[in-house]
């Protein structure tokens, strides 16, 4: 577990992950807000990364390594980690890195991403996290 973070050295490494898209910045801010605002939620801010975690990392926001066709000019990816792969047309792909444990990427491009839906979604892998 590193070390924790000053908050002006956590806003620091946040800055620098998100500081390279326009608007990135901004998009993370909006989901940090939703995120922290679940009991016991910490940021562990990493070189390409922020993470969240309830007693376990559940959810990240990140940015795309290179641009993808059909995609916003500006987005962040946020990946949940889930016991099941979400069926839905917002989710951008989907990974079983171990049975029973699916990590789902979603694509944030404004705000209005951040939904009931997706809330929803949020609260599934921090109860999962909490397993």
């Amino acid at each position: 577990c590193r070390p924790c973070y000053r908050e002006e050295t956590l806003s620091a490494d946040i800055e620098n992950v998100f500081g390279r898209m326009p608007g990135a910045l901004e998009l993370y801010g909006h989901v940090e807000r939703l995120l922290l605002g679940f009991p016991g939620v910490t940021v562990v801010a990493r070189k390409t990364q922020v993470g969240f975690r309830h007693k376990r990392m559940f959810a990240w926001v990140w940015l795309p390594i290179r641009r993808v066709k059909g995609r916003p000019e500006s987005y962040v990816v946020l990946s949940l980690g889930l016991g099941r792969k979400i069926d839905s047309a917002r989710a951008a792909g989907a990974v079983e890195p171990y049975p029973g444990r699916w990590t789902n990427h979603l694509i944030i491009a404004r705000e209005a991403d951040l939904d009931d839906e997706l809330i929803g979604w949020l609260k599934e892998a921090y109860e999962f996290a909490a397993r």
